[in-house]
């Protein structure tokens, strides 16, 4: 979902199918939630039959855009690994 369309979604959950070059094929799970500020927040998890829940401590988070006429591509990319403090 891109930023902007995002900043206007309805809280609540959301499934779908995911289809990727690092995931493959497989279901998701979004959960839009309003929070203090105007803000929101984006709890996101996905999941196949063959590989089970995709995230093993592991979540890579990446943002797409592109100028007018040009196709998306990633501009930015986190990978985080599950800490405990």
């Amino acid at each position: 979902m891109p930023t902007n369309s995002l900043l206007k979604a309805t809280p609540g959950l959301y499934r779908g199918l995911v289809t990727g070059l690092e995931s493959g094929a497989c279901s998701a799970r979004i959960e839009v939630r309003s929070a203090p500020g105007g803000c929101l927040t984006v709890d996101y998890e996905a999941a196949s039959e063959r590989h089970g829940l995709q995230l093993d401590g592991d979540l890579t988070w990446s943002w797409h855009w592109a100028e007018e006429g040009a196709e998306p591509r990633v501009m930015s990319r986190a990978v985080c690994r599950l800490t405990e403090f």
